[in-house]
């Protein structure tokens, strides 16, 4: 029997989720936008809202994410698009702040994403979306280095089609591990759910992309496109884990939640650091719980996300059955 080559046990390596510390670098796919957000009691259409709290930051999912892996102490960098615009120097100086690799956001012509966020008093978000920049970021755009620099893909279902199919598919080919986080509405290729380790939609994404309204019906309906491995998170109801040959229902965190935006995000990075140091899904999962529990007890997106201190702390507090940290 011949031996393997060092690029191929590198491969190897780079493809086990479950060794301790192998996958140490996560680049994010996604959205860079500037949020808005305004606090009311409730939403009316057609009515006159006075809000006596705003809250202007960093948001988009591919921003979040990223700010949540660098927060829990992930080197993490991010691939995207921002406008010639203040809002798009505004967002590179938050993402550099907390730490994120921004050397392949490019700058195009026109408006930086943007997003109006409305809260009500139990925390639930309305949003209006203005991709501006986000739309641009063509295949063309790809600096392709960071296949060579990177250990974990994580890809926003909200960039050009095209862009993403793209992406996914060769950092597949090239030993990548790839985890998708959908958004609504999403166009995914049907060509690209081959590729996916993971996919992490919310229930309402999850019917969006498969006409199911049933989350274990959909989640198969995934598996047998050919996605790995299917998290469904289905807010207070828990989140849901499908493979080929299993399902398990992780129980949700109780918590008086402020506001549930970029608890998603937050929950993807929790998962994410947890496969890095080698926990198994469930035990990511409860990982992801956490941070997500964290966030909503906060305002804004990426600002609501936990350092690694806290998320520590919360663990410890709440005498959580997770290990690893």
């Amino acid at each position: 029997m011949g031996s393997k080559s060092c690029s191929d046990s590198y491969q190897d390596i780079k493809r086990d989720w479950q060794g301790v510390m192998r996958l140490k670098k996560v680049i994010v796919l996604g959205k860079i936008n500037i949020d808005v957000f305004y606090y009311v009691d409730d939403v009316k259409v057609g009515g006159n809202h006075v809000t006596q709290n705003t809250l202007l930051a960093l948001g988009g999912k591919g921003a979040n994410i990223s700010v949540a892996l660098a927060r829990l102490g992930v080197p993490a960098g991010i691939i995207g698009a921002v406008g010639e615009d203040i809002f798009g120097e505004m967002a590179l100086k938050e993402l550099e702040k907390n730490g994120v690799d921004i050397s392949r956001v490019i700058k195009v012509k026109g408006k930086t994403g943007f997003t109006t966020v409305i809260v009500d008093s139990k925390g639930e978000n309305t949003m209006f979306n203005f991709l501006g920049a986000n739309a641009h970021f063509s295949p063309e755009h790809i600096d392709w280095t960071f296949i060579d620099e990177y250990d974990i893909l994580v890809a926003q279902a909200g960039v050009p089609s095209d862009t993403f199919l793209e992406i996914v598919s060769m950092a597949k080919r090239s030993g990548m591990t790839v985890f998708v986080d959908t958004s609504y509405p999403s166009e995914i290729p049907e060509e690209a759910y081959s590729y996916m380790d993971y996919i992490s939609p919310n229930l309402r994404e999850l019917a969006g992309i498969t006409g199911l309204n049933d989350p274990l019906k959909g989640a198969r309906k995934l598996i047998n496109k050919g996605v790995e491995t299917v998290i469904v998170k289905m807010g207070k109801e828990g989140v849901l884990i499908v493979d080929e040959k299993s399902s398990e229902r992780i129980k949700a965190l109780d918590v008086d939640a402020v506001d549930t935006t970029g608890a998603g995000d937050a929950f993807d990075a929790g998962f994410i650091l947890g496969k890095i140091k080698g926990l198994s899904d469930e035990e990511s999962v409860s990982l992801g719980n956490a941070c997500a529990a964290i966030s909503v007890t906060k305002k804004g997106a990426s600002t609501s996300s936990p350092s690694i201190e806290e998320l520590k702390n919360f663990i410890k507090e709440r005498e959580l059955n997770v290990k690893g940290l």
